[in-house]
C-alpha cells in the first residue's frame, strides 16, 4: 500500500512539473476577474500585457470591478471578429469574450484588447444585468455595427480607439528574437 501511494504521488508530482514548466497558465493566476482556459489564448494575453502598458492598465480596471469575463475560442454570430455577452447567470455578473484565437498575434491582441474594453463599459454600469440593458447601454454609448441590421451588435468609438492604441504599442515596442514574435 505505501509503495502505491509513494507511486501515485511521484505521479501527481511529475504531472504538475510538466503543467508548469509548459508555460500554460490560466488567467485565474494571473488575474482573477479575467479568466480563460485555452492555451493561445493565454499567450495572446501574456503578449498584450509584456508589451502594452495600457492593455495592462485595462485589466487592472476589470479587476477593480465587479464582474468576471470569461474569453473563450468561440465564433460569433452575424460574421463578426470578436463579440462580448452577457453569461446566462443569476444576476447577469459574469461576461464572455468570444474570439479567434488561431489569428496573427497582432489581430488576437487588438481583438482581444477592444473586447476586454467592451468589457470594462458594461461592468462600469452596475444596471445592465440582461440583454435588454446591454442593449440600451450600447444604445446610448455606441452605433449599430451589423451589416445584417440586427440589433444586437454595437460599437463603440472608445473601444476602437483603446483597440489602435495598444497595436501603435505593441509595434512600436522593439520586437522580441523569441517564439513571441508575432506570426
Amino acid at each position: 500500500m505505501l509503495k502505491k501511494t509513494r507511486k501515485t504521488a511521484a505521479i501527481l508530482f511529475c504531472a504538475c512539473a510538466i503543467v508548469l514548466a509548459s508555460g500554460v497558465h490560466t488567467a485565474a493566476v494571473e488575474a482573477a476577474r479575467v479568466r480563460f482556459d485555452n492555451a493561445r489564448i493565454a499567450e495572446v494575453y501574456r503578449y498584450a500585457m509584456h508589451r502594452s502598458p495600457s492593455f495592462g492598465e485595462l485589466i487592472a480596471t476589470l479587476e477593480q470591478l465587479d464582474r468576471i469575463v470569461y474569453v473563450e475560442e468561440r465564433n460569433c454570430q452575424h460574421r463578426v471578429r470578436s463579440c462580448l455577452a452577457l453569461m446566462p447567470t443569476p444576476g447577469g455578473r459574469n461576461l464572455v469574450v468570444r474570439i479567434d484565437p488561431r489569428q496573427t498575434m497582432f489581430s488576437a491582441v487588438a481583438q482581444l484588447a477592444h473586447e476586454l474594453y467592451h468589457a470594462v463599459e458594461v461592468a462600469r454600469e452596475p444596471d445592465v444585468v440582461d440583454e435588454a440593458s446591454m442593449r440600451s447601454l450600447f444604445g446610448r454609448i455606441g452605433e449599430r455595427s451589423c451589416a445584417d441590421g440586427a440589433d444586437d451588435c454595437w460599437e463603440t468609438r472608445a473601444a476602437r480607439a483603446f483597440e489602435s492604441l495598444v497595436v501603435r504599442e505593441i509595434q512600436g515596442g522593439k520586437r522580441p528574437k523569441t517564439q513571441d514574435t508575432p506570426k
